[in-house]
């Protein structure tokens, strides 16, 4: 059996494929999303393909343990009704927890998408741009903080002998170290403001930059705090707490706080309060949820962890992912920072435009990916590889079928959406079309990295992210001088394709997940015709004024809708179309 020793598993269930192997699951011998199976492609690796998190395992410290013979002997699932229901079961409740989701990240979009419209029309290009370069530092801080505890929740929560007995015992586990740090950078932020500030910005803006610096510092515990204990909500098997106060209530106050600001005419420093402030209440929120959910859950209060599931062995888990976390954070953010430092905080409010307007298709993402991982965490945890298969091909198919054609569009109207924010943001047309290409090689290798990480392979992952951190600096710093924000596009999307395909090949070749299928085939490429190329053909036939945009919009609308419709048993949507009909998410039982 092939051994991994990056961090501790339960068990290892899964010999090392060969090339050959590889070739042949790509060739179209594995099981698909549409139920069939080959009836050996588990049993022939030592999967425990119908285990489930009830089972009988051994602890997460045991590696190289094979299946027992009694798993090991089980037919392939998909070769039995019970079964075949089995894995129904299992995409209904992928699909119950993603439509809740994404109907609050929908809502968490639209409300980023207005913040940042109300901020770039009340203020100066120039303060906007601080107050983005404030929020991209609190959101690196907050991120940080939470030491990678939040994936490592939802791993260990995925173990029915946890979730039943030691909910409370973990989450502390988790929280407590987490709000230690966290206090500890909003601390060294607000004292080193300014030594920051003169790092992330032009010398004329240092001080107006350490007074928001400041004024953001200290809601970084509770952001931190915040993004801990929702991921254990999730990790209990339920997204509501997520989607109420983190997607819907928290944006939603921020919204209203900034605009109440505005209509005063208050500058960047009251706007950035209004943003900030609301981080305190949410955390809260969320701390009185999670303890309702841990006594629901029986957890016992004055019972030590066992040894399997000690702290040691949690932080074990989490060491490489807290730093593979912190360097996934810098990359998402840390472009913003770097155009703010070398071309100065105009630059990085048009940039951050450019960004933001990607939040409206990656508000899917967000949704489906933070649905999948409970269910791809309990895969794991229970040492079912059909489990695992069927959570990730479905969340990457969900993703391509929603986001590719919001992202094309986008694509083919880049500058009338960018005027929204004003005649001097369209120049970031060019970037911002360079941002979606990266967002759909991201899209399309699905929730790549939340599969490597549950699967236990932190060191890889630390590994990836360094890597794509400093092609990401190095880029930028070639760039950015002599290509301005069509630079800093370009150094994002390299190191965000580097953050991909590398851990969907490591995947591939050592577990055999893959998101390939004929329904992603067939998204993928509806996407390019009915959105893309009727997009471009309209705009070299009829110009590219808000006319004809919003006209193609329509039309080529209608069309895919009309196709999601004609091939919605092929894309596997009447689950997902069912599940946004009802009206809360039913929690897996302990």
């Amino acid at each position: 059996m092939h051994k991994n020793a990056d961090s501790p598993r339960p068990h290892d269930w899964r010999s090392h494929p060969t090339t050959d192997d590889v070739l042949d699951d790509l060739t179209g011998a594995s099981w698909s999303l549409s139920g069939t199976a080959r009836h050996a492609s588990s049993s022939s690796r030592g999967f425990s393909a119908g285990t489930r998190p009830g089972d009988t395992l051994p602890s997460p410290d045991v590696q190289g343990t094979p299946v027992s013979q009694h798993q090991s002997s089980r037919l392939d699932p998909l070769d039995s009704s019970a079964a075949r229901e089995l894995a129904r079961d299992d995409q209904r409740q992928l699909a119950r927890g993603g439509a809740l989701s994404l109907i609050g990240s929908a809502v968490n979009a639209l409300s980023q998408f207005l913040l940042v419209l109300i901020v770039t029309q009340t203020l100066s290009d120039s303060d906007a741009g601080l107050v983005f370069e404030a929020i991209a530092a609190f959101s690196i801080a907050s991120g940080v903080a939470t030491l990678g505890a939040d994936v490592t929740l939802l791993r260990w929560l995925g173990d029915s002998n946890v979730r039943s007995r030691y909910v409370r015992q973990t989450v502390r586990l988790a929280a407590l170290p987490a709000l230690l740090v966290a206090t500890g950078l909003g601390a060294a932020l607000f004292v080193g403001a300014d030594t920051f500030a003169r790092w992330m910005t032009t010398k004329n803006h240092v001080e107006d930059l350490t007074a928001l610096l400041r004024i953001t510092a200290p809601a970084i515990p509770a952001g931190a705090t915040i993004l801990v204990l929702l991921a254990a909500s999730r990790g209990l098997g339920t997204m509501a707490p997520t989607v109420i106060i983190d997607r819907v209530g928290r944006p939603l106050v921020q919204l209203i706080a900034v605009w109440v600001a505005s209509l005063f005419g208050a500058g960047a420093a009251a706007t950035m309060f209004g943003w900030a402030a609301p981080y305190a209440v949410a955390a809260i929120a969320s701390a009185a949820i999670v303890a309702a959910m841990a006594r629901r859950a029986g957890a016992q209060q004055s019972v030590d962890l066992p040894g399997e599931w000690s702290s040691a062995a949690f932080w074990r888990f989490t060491a490489a992912r807290s730093v593979s976390n912190a360097l996934s954070l810098i990359i998402r953010w840390f472009d913003t920072i770097m155009v703010g430092a070398l071309l100065g905080a105009a630059s990085a409010a048009v940039y951050t435009a450019a960004t933001r307007l990607l939040t409206t298709g990656n508000f899917v993402n967000v949704a489906i990916m933070q649905a999948a991982a409970p269910k791809i965490g309990e895969g794991f945890a229970s040492g079912s590889w059909d489990v695992v298969q069927r959570a990730y091909r479905t969340a990457t198919l969900w993703l391509v079928v929603i986001v590719w054609p919001l992202y094309l569009a986008m694509a083919v109207a880049a500058p009338r959406l960018l005027s929204l924010f004003g005649h001097e943001f369209v120049g970031g047309a060019t970037a911002l079309r360079i941002l979606i290409v990266g967002m759909l090689i991201a899209t399309a290798c699905g929730p790549i990295e939340m599969v490597q990480l549950l699967s236990g392979r932190t060191v890889i992952n630390l590994v990836t992210n360094a890597a794509s951190l400093a092609a990401n600096i190095g880029l930028n710093l070639i760039l950015i001088p002599r290509y301005e924000l069509t630079g800093a596009a370009i150094a994002w999307v390299a190191s965000l394709t580097l953050n991909n395909v590398v851990p969907l090949y490591q995947v591939w070749r050592t577990d055999r997940h893959h998101p390939l299928s004929a329904a992603l085939s067939a998204a993928t490429v509806g996407g390019l015709l009915i959105v893309l190329a009727s997009g471009l053909i309209a705009l070299q036939l009829f110009g590219d004024g808000w006319r004809t945009v919003i006209a193609w919009g329509c039309l080529s609308g209608a069309l895919y809708v009309a196709f999601l419709w004609r091939y919605r048993q092929l894309l596997e949507l009447d689950d997902l179309a069912n599940s946004l009909r009802r009206q809360k998410v039913t929690p897996r039982s302990a």
